[in-house]
């Protein structure tokens, strides 16, 4: 009992030292969203919205097929060298300098993330390339490009990064002999995992931490910057709905695994 009532008095405290800060937080909000909210009428009375949306539309209805190709071809150049860096790093090891191995999975980690990306950005170009009619408007010389452009950067990017991780995620294995999994398996993120001693599962859970953290910061600075320019330029729900269910998304998945595995642990 005495105990409790020690727990009690700490969160009370703690509460009452971060809940100040968190008032006057919340109070200077308001009135940054009062002042941003007045500033949004007089952007939007004297700002010509169509005229910026149809150079966004004119632009992207010209060079973004290119800008895939472009895109990809870069980035990708720059992971398949991250990934060659690491497998000369590994081919020095010794079998003993933990540094050199470090090294090399650092290099690794980037190829990968790098892979991520590209594919991210290309598909969001692909997008912007069909609402903006680049890929089926044949009329010119860009006209013609762009529809090769366009499915030879999708192709291209799906190969060469099923390629890069293929060869990054065997280099691990390299380096981790008791690995397990292909990138080909449908089933390789619970088979790696699987494969994971507990130091890895808990780099694992640390980054899975950030990466909600993340997320759910960006949400909000979106949610909160669509709704701005909605007073401004009317843009409609649609955006801040995606938002939201991605939001929701990482939430609920977050929240259910955590019970999940939290239930587990209570029965062992």
């Amino acid at each position: 009992m005495t105990n409790n009532t020690e727990n009690m008095t700490k969160i009370k405290k703690e509460n009452k030292k971060a809940g100040g800060l968190f008032i006057v937080i919340m109070i200077a909000a308001f009135f940054v969203g009062v002042i941003l909210g007045v500033v949004s009428g007089v952007i939007g009375d004297n700002f010509d919205v169509g005229m910026i949306a149809k150079g966004i539309y004119d632009f992207a209805r010209t060079y973004s097929p290119l800008m895939m190709a472009a895109f990809a071809l870069v980035f990708l150049t720059i992971g398949f060298i991250e990934y060659g860096k690491g497998k000369r790093v590994f081919k020095k090891w010794d079998g003993e300098d933990e540094d050199t191995i470090e090294k090399a999975e650092a290099h690794i980690s980037i190829a990968l993330m790098i892979s991520s990306v590209t594919t991210i950005v290309v598909y969001f170009l692909a997008g912007v390339s069909f609402t903006s009619d680049a890929v089926f408007n044949f009329n010119g010389f860009w006209g013609m490009i762009n529809p090769i452009l366009w499915f030879a950067s999708m192709l291209l990017t799906l190969v060469f990064v099923t390629v890069l991780q293929k060869k990054a995620v065997d280099l691990t294995k390299q380096i981790n002999p008791e690995k397990n999994g292909s990138v080909y398996d449908m089933k390789f993120q619970k088979k790696w995992e699987e494969s994971c001693d507990e130091a890895e599962l808990i780099q694992i859970g640390k980054a899975s931490r950030a990466s909600f953290k993340a997320v759910n910061s960006a949400c909000l600075t979106i949610w909160m910057a669509l709704f701005f320019i909605d007073m401004i330029w009317r843009i409609g729900i649609m955006p801040m709905v995606v938002v939201c269910v991605i939001w929701l998304v990482s939430a609920i998945s977050y929240y259910s695994a955590a019970a999940k595995l939290a239930k587990k642990s209570g029965k062992k």
